[in-house]
């Protein structure tokens, strides 16, 4: 007995005789009905017993297709089953998300991956112009995205990861309070990405919701070049808390602010199955918490 025998008996039952069966399995019926001979033979019991034009099964027919569906089942989660660990050593991912969530949680969540999938390959990409996160992952070109929630697509499943609160970045001039308020800005020159950026969205929320209108000095898509104006004095800007920082170093004052802008995250996917290392990367992602 072997699973193509099971597999062929099963499509005769399922398919009410020898014609449709073959037809459906893309084999000739007298190939198939030899292999209904065969397979009756090696057990050396009838499967079926003719009645009219058609197949009837026999007693023993019928205690035998509970075990075959049960077997056949088997027999697809081992071979899924094998076909995830062949994913995880030799896979690839296509990972979509803007700069700042590249550095929290992105950074994170992919030593974790790397460590317990080496052998899996990470491609991370960020949005084009004019495209977004939501527009990659839903026409296929990414698995995954990494973005603000919520996603306007009701195409797209999102996981949610947690909260970010945005610190202000601050030249490196004396120390002043902590938390700033945020009415205090109102002054204060800011180095912003342009509209249309996620980041950008929330800070205008956050003025927008206080009642106040920012004072936007510099408009840039480059973060780096926006930490480093902050740095030669040109004015303030708002980062993640990590990306905040990782400019520490460098001499700027990173403070809190009263009302923080906050934004909420998540991975977006299509609502088709998952591939292993898509499934090994949200496992991962949720243990990996938000910076507060």
């Amino acid at each position: 007995m072997d699973v193509r025998q099971l597999a062929y008996f099963l499509a005769i039952v399922d398919h009410g005789g020898v014609t449709r069966a073959a037809a459906a399995l893309y084999i000739s019926q007298p190939s198939l009905s030899q292999a209904l001979r065969g397979f009756e033979r090696s057990l050396g019991v009838p499967l079926f017993r003719r009645e009219g034009r058609g197949l009837v099964l026999t007693e023993e027919g019928r205690a035998l297709v509970g075990p075959a569906r049960t077997l056949l089942a088997d027999m697809a989660e081992a071979r899924t089953s094998v076909d995830a660990v062949v994913a995880l050593a030799t896979g690839r991912l296509d990972v979509i998300t803007d700069a700042t969530l590249a550095v929290d949680p992105l950074a994170e969540i992919t030593g974790r991956l790397r460590v317990r999938h080496p052998g899996l390959r990470l491609n991370v990409t960020g949005p084009a112009a004019g495209t977004d996160v939501a527009d990659a992952v839903r026409t296929g070109a990414c698995e995954l995205g990494i973005t603000d929630l919520p996603v306007r697509s009701g195409t797209l499943r999102a996981v949610p990861l947690g909260s970010q609160e945005l610190r202000l970045v601050l030249p490196p001039e004396p120390a002043g309070p902590d938390p700033v308020p945020l009415s205090a800005l109102r002054d204060t020159p800011l180095l912003l990405p342009p509209a249309g950026f996620a980041l950008r969205g929330v800070i205008d929320a956050a003025f927008a919701d206080a009642g106040l209108e920012p004072w936007v000095a510099v408009e840039c898509g480059h973060l780096e070049a926006l930490a480093n104006m902050v740095i030669e004095g040109a004015g303030a800007t708002f980062f993640p808390a990590a990306l905040a920082d990782a400019y520490r170093m460098a001499g700027v004052q990173v403070r809190r602010v009263q009302p923080a802008p906050v934004r909420t995250i998540g991975i977006v996917h299509r609502a088709a199955p998952l591939s292993p290392a898509a499934q090994a990367f949200l496992a991962i992602a949720h243990t990996v918490t938000c910076d507060p």
